[in-house]
């Protein structure tokens, strides 16, 4: 077996009892290889309570809980800090939870080291004998130009994309040309069921003041700026006859009301009768919200890497919106989805597009239809199965370099 370790964020616990799409993801194969173990895995996850009890539970994973840094890590890191202020933050940065790691990292050897994190961790990687480094890059943040940039390039041996536009955006760095490769995102397809399930949204719109007969419009996501929240609101003013339920709250786990949150409200009072915010709602719940839609939108106005959300509605047979941005058309088809350019009209598109599924049914129900099929390919069993394969393709490189050929 592959020996592989996975390096999981600072913030969010693997196995994902604590919610996050990356954790979420890594969970995924983790269960996967429980099912058929090609590979040895060791997770190096953040700790917290009842994370020990989950970890009992995998035979073939091993787990290292990083938690509170002792009195030497501690120094380390003030040391760190000092000598990054009086060289005017020219040093690389470092934090306590990849020196504990990298302390940890240095007992065994692995195969293949996989960071699951930001590019901040991945600027902390060292060389660790024969082990090939892989970041798996999850959003459209890193470039040229990026302090440390030059640290990351030496030690990372391949760049994972969500997406090849995220691939391709990382083979613009000369220093990663070549070294990049796609393993796009998967989701848990027997958490889904289709529309046409009304039990599963069984009181729902009452609960709202939406009615059976309304025509109701989907978003779901964090209500900050780049996803198109705020856009999504305009247009749907536009078109009359339409209720806009909005599902989430101001972060992963947050109903704060921040400037834009605020400004979204300001905004839906022009329709107030027509639209509903929920705010946060469980991840586990929120396929209940699914179900009572008519449509959903992914108005994105930013390079998403990917949409997670864009197959949960597919799964759940949503006839789809989505902005023409980063990755996001990789994850759908014109079949499925109706794909908006961002540009200056991007507004008046959302709304000809809203207006265009709502007079249609039978462009609706082909949608439909459509929206499930071929799935598999999002699914977790191909998903594990497409990552043992780009792992084992980086470890023969490296075994093919020390045997000489």
């Amino acid at each position: 077996m592959l020996k592989v370790a996975f390096i999981g964020d600072v913030l969010f616990p693997i196995p994902d009892i604590k919610g996050g799409a990356i954790s979420t993801l890594v969970t995924g194969i983790i269960n996967e290889n429980e099912k058929h173990p090609e590979l040895d895995i060791t997770v190096f996850s953040a700790d917290c309570d009842g994370l020990l009890e989950c970890h009992n539970q995998y035979r073939f994973t091993k787990f290292h809980r990083i938690g509170k840094p002792d009195k030497l890590i501690k120094l380390k890191v003030l040391f760190w800090r000092m000598i990054r202020k009086l060289t005017g933050y020219r040093v690389q940065y470092k934090n306590a939870f990849m020196m504990m790691v990298n302390r940890l990292l240095r007992n065994e050897q692995y195969d293949v080291i996989v960071y699951e994190n930001s590019a901040l961790e991945m600027m902390q990687a060292k060389r660790y004998k024969n082990t090939k480094n892989i970041m798996h890059i999850h959003a459209d943040y890193i470039n040229s130009d990026m302090n440390g940039i030059n640290y990351l390039c030496r030690h990372c041996d391949c760049v994972m994309g969500v997406s090849d536009f995220i691939t391709s955006k990382m083979e613009e760095i000369p220093a990663l040309k070549g070294k990049g490769v796609t393993l796009k995102n998967a989701i848990d397809l027997t958490g889904f069921t289709p529309k046409h399930r009304p039990e599963d949204g069984e009181g729902i719109r009452e609960s709202l003041g939406l009615s059976e007969n309304d025509f109701v419009v989907l978003f779901c996501g964090r209500l900050s700026k780049e996803k198109g929240c705020l856009e999504l609101i305009k247009a749907v003013e536009r078109v009359p006859d339409v209720k806009l339920l909005i599902v989430g709250g101001e972060n992963f786990s947050s109903n704060a009301r921040t400037e834009y949150v605020e400004c979204l409200y300001n905004e839906a009072e022009k329709i107030k009768d027509r639209i509903v915010f929920t705010g946060h709602i469980k991840h586990s719940e929120v396929i209940r919200y699914y179900n009572i839609a008519d449509i959903a939108v992914v108005p994105s106005i930013c390079n998403e890497a990917a949409s997670l959300t864009l197959l949960e509605y597919r799964a759940t047979g949503l006839p789809t919106i989505a902005s023409k941005m980063g990755g996001i058309p990789e994850y759908c088809n014109k079949n499925t989805t109706l794909l908006v350019e961002y540009n200056e009209s991007f507004i008046e598109g959302l709304a000809e597009a809203i207006q265009l599924l709502k007079c249609d049914d039978m462009l609706r129900d082909r949608m439909s239809e459509q929206a499930t099929l071929d799935l598999e390919q999002f699914g977790y069993t191909s998903y594990y199965k497409n990552f043992v394969d780009i792992i084992a393709n980086v470890s023969s490189e490296s075994k093919e370099y020390l045997n000489g050929n």
